[in-house]
């Protein structure tokens, strides 16, 4: 069965991303636009995880959880999971590598926790724009332990990204899949890159508003087979 799928979404947890970005909020336009699936990946937190995957199972959007997380070298990773013994770890993970910084809500933005019904039930008091006290080379060593998928976050940007901060991909880690920005040129960027032929990519809109979410027929796209789960068929089928 086809799959379009976007990987890389922001709810209002995150402090960067607009308030509009609730649980139903984001399935609907997710809808909208024709996806099959999504992934919501906050910034050093999964606390909306659950409550989005209750909104998107109740509508029959598939759901992938993830995180990105920001390393102790400033660089955005991607790292999907399943099972709730894996969220039960990602969040003690996240808990033991973040600062304990206060947000402030003014300068930053809200960080906000919802429950199925887009009530905000909480808000996170730490600010989740900090880098973590994880290395890049842990944060790949704790999503093999997990299970997990390791997915260096949008490689072609400027900031914040694997190449702008280290300038290569440790070969030690054995990374094999990577993470570019959608208004990216896939050709122009193997042409600059002919190194990352070798690795698969996911293409995502990385969203902090409702309009970025990526149509359907820009998605990522996979022949998923019934009972494959998105996870497997991803790790499967890295280069």
């Amino acid at each position: 069965m086809i799959k379009r799928w976007d990987f890389h979404i922001h709810s209002d947890l995150s402090p960067c991303a607009d308030d509009e970005m609730t649980p139903n909020n984001i399935v609907n336009m997710a809808l909208i636009k024709g996806l099959s699936g999504i992934s919501i990946t906050d910034h050093n937190s999964i606390k909306n995880l659950i409550a989005i995957e209750k909104v998107a199972k109740d509508k029959g959007l598939d759901f992938l959880p993830g995180v990105e997380l920001t390393t102790k070298e400033e660089i955005h990773v991607l790292i999907y999971f399943e099972s709730m013994d894996q969220y039960q770890a990602m969040d003690t993970f996240l808990s033991e590598v973040l600062p304990r910084r206060a947000n402030r809500p003014g300068l930053f933005g809200h960080q906000r926790i919802y429950d199925e019904n887009d009530r905000v039930i909480g808000e996170e008091e730490n600010l989740l724009m900090n880098a973590t006290r994880a290395s890049l080379e842990e944060a790949y060593r704790f999503s093999n332990e997990i299970d997990g998928l390791f997915v260096p976050a949008h490689i072609d940007r400027s900031s914040f990204s694997i190449l702008s901060n280290l300038g290569f991909i440790p070969p030690h880690l054995g990374i094999r899949m990577i993470e570019l920005s959608k208004n990216t040129s896939v050709e122009q960027f193997y042409k600059n890159h002919p190194w990352a032929k070798t690795l698969s990519y996911l293409k995502n809109s990385d969203a902090h508003h409702l309009v970025d979410l990526l149509e359907g027929t820009e998605a990522n796209c996979f022949d998923i087979q019934n009972g494959e789960s998105v996870l497997k068929h991803l790790k499967n089928h890295q280069l």
